[in-house]
């Protein structure tokens, strides 16, 4: 199981349990290792409110790519909108700071952060605006 008792078969699940997203789930057989494909069928399941399909992808981009954070903003939103603000929170900051800190000041785990740099910059206006 991966991260909040997902099935470890997330991407066979979500090719047999419904025919929504369909070229995303391709582009995904194409690109076998590769977690931007995984992630843009977990966003396309999302958009169309199939949650459980697309948690069970989160938590397989980020238990295959634990140094992708993105994929936590994403499950936060769930947690938010699902009434379960406690989680959502924890799980921006652990977001924040593996991207660096909200202020930048933290060293990333994050590949991208740390390719390009933190996130959050220090002299933003916003202290929470992250760039990419």
């Amino acid at each position: 199981t991966l991260a909040f008792g997902l099935s470890t078969n997330a991407i066979e699940d979500a090719k047999l349990l419904t025919p929504m997203c369909n070229q995303e789930m391709k582009k995904v057989e194409e690109m076998k290792d590769k977690y931007m494909p995984v992630m843009n069928a977990a966003v396309c399941f999302h958009a169309h409110q199939q949650i459980s399909i697309a948690l069970n992808l989160y938590g397989f981009i980020r238990n295959s790519t634990p140094t992708y954070a993105y994929v936590l903003v994403n499950i936060a939103m769930i947690a938010l909108k699902g009434g379960n603000h406690h989680k959502a929170i924890v799980l921006m900051e652990t977001y924040f700071d593996e991207v660096g800190g909200v202020d930048g000041n933290k060293n990333p785990t994050d590949q991208n952060a740390i390719e390009k740099g933190p996130f959050c910059i220090t002299n933003s206006t916003y202290k929470g605006d992250c760039v990419n």
